[in-house]
């Protein structure tokens, strides 16, 4: 595909996505570990060796603006009741819903090969009609595809993985769009 094809594919997308969204009942947000709306989270999932000591591979670190530092979560990562499992739950259970949008992307995907043709880019995007969040990450092949369901792939247990959630408001929206042009990213659900 040329850049300019590209490029075209993207404006057509955000179109279809500004097309489609609607007025929902709550509002999209980052959640915390207790399931509160936050401006921002950054976890830190540690990888399986932690200084030669064999650890879950599914255990994090946790920071949000009302906390001082990074902090030990009591949950783990493949769990639906941490931050990140929390902010995800908002798409796996709307993800049919005409009041919101929401697009993955992965160079990595789940279930799909894995072209080296792509930026090294991983996140999603989900939006209602007042605001929403972007989570950028290094995990490979997550999320699943919504109609999967929440889950953590044993791909992301190995190494240590970051990821970012930032809530913004819907009229950032469209230079978020603008920005992604440039990724050179794998759509995989939109």
């Amino acid at each position: 595909i040329q850049r300019s094809e590209m490029l075209m594919l993207f404006r057509l997308s955000v179109y279809i996505l500004l097309f489609f969204i609607s007025f929902s009942e709550a509002v999209i947000s980052c959640l915390n570990e207790d399931g509160q709306p936050v401006d921002w989270f950054i976890i830190y999932k540690l990888p399986i060796y932690k200084m030669e000591v064999k650890g879950s591979g599914v255990d994090y670190m946790y920071l949000d603006p009302s906390v001082m530092d990074f902090q030990m979560s009591k949950h783990t990562v493949n769990s639906s009741k941490g931050a990140l499992g929390r902010t995800l739950t908002q798409l796996y259970s709307r993800y049919t819903s005409n009041g919101s949008v929401y697009m993955l992307y992965n160079d990595a995907p789940p279930e799909l090969k894995y072209p080296s043709k792509y930026g090294h880019t991983k996140g999603v995007l989900m939006f209602d009609h007042s605001q929403g969040f972007w989570l950028t990450h290094s995990v490979p092949h997550f999320p699943p595809f919504p109609e999967r369901n929440y889950s953590y792939p044993s791909t992301g247990k190995y190494y240590g993985q970051t990821l970012l959630c930032i809530t913004y408001n819907y009229t950032q929206f469209p230079q978020i769009c603008e920005h992604m042009q440039f990724l050179l990213y794998r759509i995989c659900l939109i």
